[in-house]
């Protein structure tokens, strides 16, 4: 209470002589003595004062009110005299003015503060602060003058600032974000309570501490600099990442938001909002690693690669003289290993060979996996071609010690393709075609060595046109042929459909892979006659499959798109005509595309897509798990099925591996967003009981492996088709 607001003791006698004046006058019926000026004043100011003024006998009877109590009270002044103010005080407050009152009493001429609330004429209450001065010793009082001011307004108002402020506070303590007020000298200010949790500290120390004390050294800097430029005013807010110790000594990150609120007078400190990211940024990691590398090795993945070599062109465009390199590495007889040791141990020798071509090279140099048994290096800033033959020297050395798998020792060599960038090499994809070309002269001219693409364009239009010349006789002497691979239901053992896998048996090199020549196909344009082709061939085996009976009408043949074939604009028209000449369900056809069809032109692949669907056959996303966009892609592409790669389901059997573990929560993240999606799930390359097991308990739908068949000519293929349509799943 403000004394400076009430009058002084002295004035309370002078009003309580005046006061004496008139309670003689109006008690006794005498005329009332004449004052002097100064008191005809003072009896004014009386008359006309906003507080209330009270003069009180020993008992608390009121002896005179000034006017203003009607104003405030509701009570003539008259209505009051010859009560007991006590009378009017609120109960709850009675007991503490009560001693106030006896106080007074006993020390005359003394002066005593108090609030209470005061009943009104209107039953309700209003707050009154008081100034109590003890005049009873005074002869020309004899009682207790009360100077009262009304501060009802004051109290709701502090009420409600102090319900606001409860309220404020609550939220704060309740908060999941961490809030500092840090003052300009960087002391803790203000913390709320979930401080405490995050970082394992009591409140009282935590306000102890110095922010800074608890910030990562290598985030010091930045945060300090920006805070100078809020207490210079020259930002009033900034964002940025903190890493903060909590009392175990780990870090964790958080995402930081300041506002400069130091001219505040109610803050006077810099607003600091801290939220927990480091899950979020823990995931972002994780995913980006997923993104950019290889699950099995570790290594950069073909997208990673790609980016990077695509860095080393726009760096080659600002400094005309500079060189890089690119080694391709394919593995000799590597299905070898995989065909007499197993999966597992091919998995092993990948994993080893990754680890032995890191240290083959510099920190600035690019090793990756591209897939299968394929890898590459991106050799950057060269001197000379000198330079990267060492490196494949250095190569052909590590990987002449043997390898250890599955307890047995194992060599391996690698055939290598060199290519070094060059002016004449205008884009990525030319140096990267370069350097398959230098690999596969150098697998045609013998294992464990390496070749130097020969610049000359002559000489690669010659390789060219010879790949494309055999494939073109392959395609005249009809030794192109489809094997087909079952593709069974998991949870009943019933054949559902049949894989097309198109095999080149060259009268030299025996099987090529199509991953070989399927490329070649689509960069000369023989994919339009290869891919026509195959649909005739598979829709032809598919119409006598579904005519063995009724059981096998379902049965359906999926056949790979490449993605040459899927930006062709009569794709839907040569599909239509299959459909129709061999009188096939156009939903007992299935085409399996991989993302990378849809990223490279979006717009377009949305109409082709739309169109196919349209037409009414299935389409399925290959290698589901290996690229980096596929979640995003299965919203604005929607398919039947996704095919989850064989590299995934290699491993989920062998429980005491980590990369089992992860690989099974992959997989079984995938079969229940598909569950969600309405789609359906088919896990390749099956080979043992317990990852089918493993895989019906994840209620995967359909599977393909050599578990259940190897790929088959159609003729076998037919006859398993009848020996096996219900096959029982163990």
């Amino acid at each position: 209470m403000s004394r400076d607001i009430f009058q002084s003791e002295s004035q309370n006698k002078r009003i309580a002589l005046v006061l004496n004046s008139r309670l003689q006058s109006e008690t006794v019926g005498t005329e009332m003595p004449r004052l002097s000026v100064s008191d005809n004043l003072f009896s004014a100011l009386i008359q006309n004062s906003t507080d209330i003024i009270t003069v009180l006998n020993p008992q608390g009877i009121v002896l005179y009110e000034s006017p203003s109590v009607q104003k405030i009270t509701g009570f003539f002044p008259e209505e009051l005299v010859n009560k007991n103010i006590f009378e009017f005080i609120h109960p709850q407050d009675a007991e503490s003015v009560l001693q106030s009152f006896s106080a007074l009493l006993e020390y005359p001429n003394q002066a005593g503060h108090s609030e209470f609330r005061f009943l009104k004429k209107t039953g309700d209450w209003c707050h009154l602060e008081v100034v109590g001065t003890n005049l009873l010793n005074d002869p020309q009082v004899h009682g207790i003058v009360i100077n009262s001011r009304d501060i009802t307004e004051r109290k709701i108002f502090q009420q409600a600032l102090a319900k606001s402020e409860a309220k404020f506070r609550s939220l704060i303590d309740n908060s999941s974000d961490l809030i500092f007020i840090i003052a300009a000298e960087g002391d803790i200010s203000f913390i709320n309570r979930p401080i405490s949790d995050a970082f394992g500290y009591r409140m009282r120390r935590l306000s102890a501490l110095r922010m800074l004390s608890l910030v990562h050294h290598e985030d010091i800097d930045e945060l300090t600099s920006q805070w100078d430029e809020m207490k210079s005013g020259r930002i009033d807010l900034f964002r940025m990442e903190v890493r903060f110790k909590n009392v175990n000594q780990a870090w964790n990150v958080y995402e930081l938001t300041c506002i400069n609120l130091l001219e505040d007078l109610s803050v006077q400190g810099i607003l600091v909002n801290a939220r927990d990211v480091t899950q979020r940024k823990n995931t972002e990691e994780k995913l980006k690693f997923l993104a950019l590398n290889d699950p099995l090795t570790s290594l950069a993945n073909r997208t990673y690669f790609s980016q990077c070599i695509e860095n080393q062109f726009q760096r080659r465009l600002r400094e005309p003289d500079y060189l890089f390199s690119l080694i391709f590495l394919d593995l000799d007889h590597f299905k070898m290993v995989n065909d007499g040791l197993g999966h597992a141990a091919g998995d092993q020798l990948l994993q080893q060979i990754a680890k032995r071509l890191t240290t083959c090279v510099r920190s600035l140099d690019i090793v990756a996996r591209l897939g299968g048994d394929e890898f590459a290096i991106l050799l950057a800033d060269v001197s000379s071609i000198e330079q990267v033959i060492r490196v494949a020297d250095r190569i052909r050395k590590v990987l002449k010690t043997p390898f250890v798998l599955e307890g047995k020792e194992v060599f391996s060599s690698a055939s290598m393709g060199i290519a070094l960038s060059t002016p004449e090499t205008r884009n990525p994809d030319e140096l990267l075609r370069d350097a398959d070309t230098a690999l596969y002269r150098a697998k045609e001219n013998g294992r464990g060595g390496y070749e130097i693409f020969d610049q000359e364009m002559h000489l690669r239009a010659v390789n060219f046109l010879h790949i494309e010349t055999e494939l073109r006789k392959a395609l005249d002497a009809n030794a192109l042929e489809l094997y087909y691979q079952p593709i069974f239901a998991l949870s009943t053992g019933k054949l559902k459909g049949m894989e097309a896998l198109i095999r080149w048996k060259h009268p030299y090199q025996g099987f090529i892979e199509p991953d070989r020549f399927i490329p070649i196909a689509e960069e000369t344009g023989l994919i339009e006659s290869l891919g026509w082709w195959v649909f005739q061939e598979a829709c032809s085996k598919l119409k006598s499959w579904n005519s063995l009976g009724q059981d096998f009408s379902d049965l359906y043949v999926s056949i790979n798109l490449s993605t040459r074939q899927f930006k062709q604009t009569a794709l839907v028209e040569k599909i239509t005509d299959a459909l129709e000449d061999y009188a096939i369900n156009p939903s007992r056809l299935c085409l399996e595309i991989t993302e990378s069809v849809l990223i490279q032109d979006p717009e377009a692949a949305t109409e082709m897509f739309s169109s196919l669907r349209d037409l009414g056959v299935q389409l399925f996303m290959d290698d589901f798990g290996t690229g980096y966009s596929s979640l995003s892609y299965l919203q604005r592409f929607p398919v039947d099925a996704l095919k989850i790669d064989r590299s995934f389901i290699r491993h989920i059997n062998e429980e005491s591996s980590r990369g089992s573990m992860e690989d099974m929560e992959i997989v079984r993240a995938i079969a229940s967003l598909a569950k969600n999606l309405g789609i359906h799930v088919i896990a390749e390359g099956i080979e043992q009981q317990a990852q089918l097991r493993l895989l019906q308990d994840m209620n995967c739908d359909y599977g393909q492996g050599f578990l259940f068949a190897k790929p088959m000519e159609a003729e076998q293929a037919q006859n398993f088709i009848l020996a096996n349509f219900d096959m029982q799943l163990t």
